[in-house]
């Protein structure tokens, strides 16, 4: 290659960089670094129609192309001036970067992207896998960020830069203007400009737009002015404009006097829904989200809601990552003018403030290696704020707690710190005030075979009831608070003998626990659960019951336990068995039938003086044996092996009777089992070997039904969920939920763990409500182009006799935004007419989607169906 030529070659990729100025391409590095990146068949691959020297003045025309990298620049002419770098690129100037990558995908899936306009596909090879799937792998390259102008000029020294008509495309959104420059800072000024995260701007065809006659764009701070020391991210500008119009199809239909994008930020990522809900009226969501910063990542997601019968609302949910630690916060508040339209909450005591709010910062951290941090303060206006307005989270988590926790690993143990305290007085509370604990797992003690494990813990605890605004009615219990300073460790002992036929792990251990109060007065199990009663935020204050006194002084329970666990495993594998529409690459069968019998003796001290905080206080006589069977189907997936099915059956039996209940236990059942491709089974249930249950009659408003549903009197408890996905986008799940009032002996052990179902204690294990329902939904697409979607649903009250709520969906995306559309119909009682109510509502959301629609973007969808994704894209 010439010197001439050479030279050329490298004056034509600083105009290339240039470029990158104005359009923060995914490139990570300087622009020397992009430099040093320009290989010699570079330049041979470079072309141009003619090039020639004039004075000081170097120019190329005619078809000017170079490829540089990943770079690849065209233009019909372009000048530079040797001496005081000065250049001039005109006539349809182009710049384009492609992005390299590799998968495996399927034949339909390799087809698709051989038709895509911007991406090659070469070197496809195919593969049979062990169950019979063809995939073929590929390399791919496609377009991602470019530019186009009718004339870039500027000096490559001082960093300053003109472009006429420039028409860029960002990571993060595209814009055009009649004419930019660039600052040597950095800094880009846009006029007469329109920006969109909707690539049809280009076409001056966008669905949506934001126009401004003066549009800046700021890059992140650097000290250095010259080209050469810039360094470029994706996304990295961010924009700020003023008297702004918004448009819709090119139609202006709102006025902005402001609009700024935060770096690294889709324009995309913001929607509204507008709707009518029986307790709101009609309603419009309006949220935002915002990309803050990067190193640490913060996030917002902005809130502006209208609500016809209640007010305004808005918040924040806001989110910061950095590599040790994540910080959510949540904060929303609302005026709300009608506080009792969803609920009567006043008919349970509780006043509830025409200001709502909710605060939460919740806080995971690992400081080091071994060292955690979690922490959650939650503060509310009242119990039921978010049950009226974030149902969803109201579900997941009724009752939130506000604590702070800190663990450390050692080799052979670990200790925690925890505190714990009430910040809403109308949760019923377990303080901890704090509690210190140091927890020894399993080890071996000197090689003798003997196995220690242990515990111990010291924490001041008081327990807290919940404050009602009202008090209970007159000749009715009030709830008092306790508490007490209370250590407690306990001591474990195993000698396991195994050999090829069973495994036993015989055991002996003891709990030691200080108290400093206790009560003279009893609290039995009657006294505990209309305690409870009486302690549910919708409740009427009607019960009588016996409060801890502290009268009691301190006092110590001692607690021995023996027991032993007997198992052993039965396996048969079938390595040459495979299935594809069983998804089987080999199958093992494990059985493992166990036994494990637990006996402690009647403690030192009865629980009904012992304040309750949790389990350990109700530590009482227990002797019975449980037998139980684990089932396991697994398979190889990869270099994995998974269960296609997990059952495990328990059932006890308890050896003495106790409080007039049966010695025969109930038999528990959890499995999980994924059928073949796209279909899975969960169910757990109790019964009630016993059969000794009794099938009360079920009133309708009033009216005896008799007994309704399976009225089934040894069924305790049923939940049960099939999913089925025969097809990519359609899903089918149907759920049945049965549970009826039940009261089961506890079965614990200090010393062993005890699965345990529907129940979050194993003293407490009652119920005392009859609940009777199945769903239907389902989610499929309605055409072919994987565009438009339908859902459904369905519930039915098998308790009431009547359907509770059915609704419909529908989804259609579009380029670069999406419309949803819900129908939902639910059925209420309205007992002042004493008749049923059907209230229908409904709703509609648009989403601007951006850029990056995972529906329609090349990029992404590589991303989100391959194997592997492309390499340096940011999504």
């Amino acid at each position: 290659m010439s010197p001439v030529k050479l030279f050329l070659a490298k004056i034509v990729s600083c105009i290339i960089l240039v470029a990158a100025v104005a359009v923060p391409m995914v490139v990570h590095g300087t622009l020397n670094d992009e430099l040093k990146a320009l290989k010699p068949k570079d330049f041979k691959r470079l072309y141009a129609d003619s090039w020639r020297a004039v004075g000081g003045n170097i120019i190329i025309e005619g078809n000017a192309y170079l490829p540089v990298s990943t770079m690849e620049v065209y233009a019909d002419k372009i000048v530079v001036n040797m001496d005081n770098q000065d250049f001039e690129a005109v006539g349809n100037v182009r710049i384009f970067r492609w992005q390299d990558g590799s998968a495996a995908v399927s034949l339909k899936r390799l087809a698709e992207l051989e038709k895509e306009a911007n991406m090659l596909v070469r070197n496809v090879s195919s593969s049979l896998s062990r169950l019979g799937e063809r995939t073929y792998t590929a390399e791919f390259s496609f377009k991602s960020d470019q530019i186009y102008a009718d004339r870039i000029t500027g000096n490559l020294a001082t960093g300053y830069f003109s472009m006429v008509n420039p028409s860029i495309r960002y990571t993060t959104f595209t814009c055009k203007a009649s004419y930019g420059e660039r600052a040597s800072n950095g800094e880009i000024t846009l006029h007469d400009a329109e920006i969109s995260s909707c690539n049809y701007l280009e076409s001056d065809n966008a669905h949506y737009s934001i126009a401004a006659s003066e549009v800046k764009l700021t890059p992140p701070e650097n000290p250095f002015y010259e080209i050469e020391h810039a360094e470029f991210k994706p996304g990295d500008m961010s924009v700020l404009l003023f008297n702004g119009m918004v448009k819709i199809y090119g139609v202006p239909v709102l006025w902005l006097p402001a609009f700024f994008k935060p770096r690294d930020e889709h324009l995309g990522l913001a929607g509204m829904q507008f709707g009518r809900e029986s307790d709101w009226g009609f309603y419009i969501n309006l949220y935002r989200t915002i990309y803050f910063h990067d190193a640490p990542e913060i996030t917002g997601k902005l809130h502006f809601d209208w609500y016809e019968k209640r007010g305004f609302g808005y918040g924040i949910d806001g989110r910061i990552v950095t590599p040790e630690s994540r910080t959510d916060i949540f904060v929303y508040s609302i005026y709300d003018r009608k506080q009792y339209k969803t609920d009567d909450y006043f008919l349970y005591r509780q006043d509830i403030p025409h200001s709502r709010y909710d605060f939460r910062v919740s806080n995971i951290t690992h400081i080091t290696p071994l060292t955690d941090f979690r922490g959650v303060f939650d503060y509310q206006s009242d119990p039921y704020f978010k049950r009226d307005f974030f149902e969803r989270l109201y579900n997941h988590d009724p009752q939130p707690a506000t604590f702070f926790a800190m663990e450390q690993q050692f080799e052979r143990f670990s200790l925690s710190g925890y505190m714990s305290f009430r910040v809403n007085d109308f949760y019923t509370t377990v303080e901890k005030m704090p509690q210190v604990r140091m927890d020894i797992p399993r080890q071996e003690i000197f090689n003798t075979g003997i196995y220690y494990q242990g515990d111990f813990e010291a924490a001041y605890m008081r327990k807290k009831w919940i404050e009602f605004d009202e008090p209970a009615p007159k000749g009715y219990s009030t709830l008092k608070d306790y508490d007490a300073f209370r250590f407690d460790m306990t001591h474990f002992f195993y000698y396991p003998i195994a050999n090829k036929y069973f495994s036993l792990v015989p055991r002996i251990g003891f709990k030691l626990t200080t108290y400093s109060h206790t009560s003279d007065k009893e609290v039995d199990d009657k006294d505990l659960k209309r305690m409870f009663a009486a302690a549910e935020p919708q409740n009427m204050g009607r019960y009588r019951f016996n409060n801890y006194d502290s009268d009691g002084g301190s006092k110590v329970r001692f607690a021995m336990e023996l027991g032993f666990e007997l198992s052993t495993k039965l396996h048969n594998t079938w390595q040459d068995l495979r299935s594809e529409f069983f998804r089987i690459d080999g199958l093992r069968h494990i059985i493992q039938p166990y036994v494990n019998y637990t006996f402690i003796p009647k403690p030192t001290l009865n629980r009904k003086h012992i304040y309750f905080f949790d389990d350990i206080d109700r530590i009482t006589k227990q002797n019975f044996f449980r037998f139980g069977l684990i089932n396991r189907l697994q398979t190889r997936s990869g270099n994995n092996v998974v269960n296609l099915l997990y059952m495990e059956n328990y059932w006890d039996i308890h050896m003495e009777e106790y409080d007039g209940m049966s010695a025969l236990g109930n038999v528990g059942t959890i499995l999980s089992w994924r059928i073949f491709k796209g279909l899975s089974l969960n169910t757990e249930f109790l019964i009630d070997i016993s059969g000794d249950g009794e099938i009360k009659d079920t009133y309708r408003h009033g009216r005896n039904a008799g007994k309704t549903g399976l009225a089934l009197d040894w069924l305790n408890y049923w939940d049960i969920n099939l999913t089925y996905s025969p097809a990519k986008n359609w899903k089918f799940s149907v759920g049945y939920n049965y549970v009826r009032p039940y009261d089961i002996r506890s079965a614990y052990s200090m010393g062993s763990t005890l699965t345990q179902i529907n129940s979050a204690s194993y003293f407490e294990q009652y119920n005392t409500e009859t609940d009777e329902s199945f769903y239907i939904r389902t989610n499929f697409p309605i055409t072919p182009d994987e565009r438009t979607f339908g859902s459904f649903q369905f519930t039915y009250d098998v308790k009431m006799g009547s359907i509770d709520t059915f609704g419909f969906g529908l989804l259609r995306r579009f380029h670069c935004w999406q419309l949803m559309a819900t129908l939902e119909f639910e059925r209420e009682y309205d007992y002042s007419e004493k008749g049923w109510d059907m209230e229908v509502n409904y709703s509609v959301t648009a989403n601007l989607t951006g850029l990056n629609d995972a529906m329609n973007n090349v990029q992404n969808s590589v991303l989100q169906e391959l194997n592997s994704s492309i390499a340096n894209i940011k999504f």
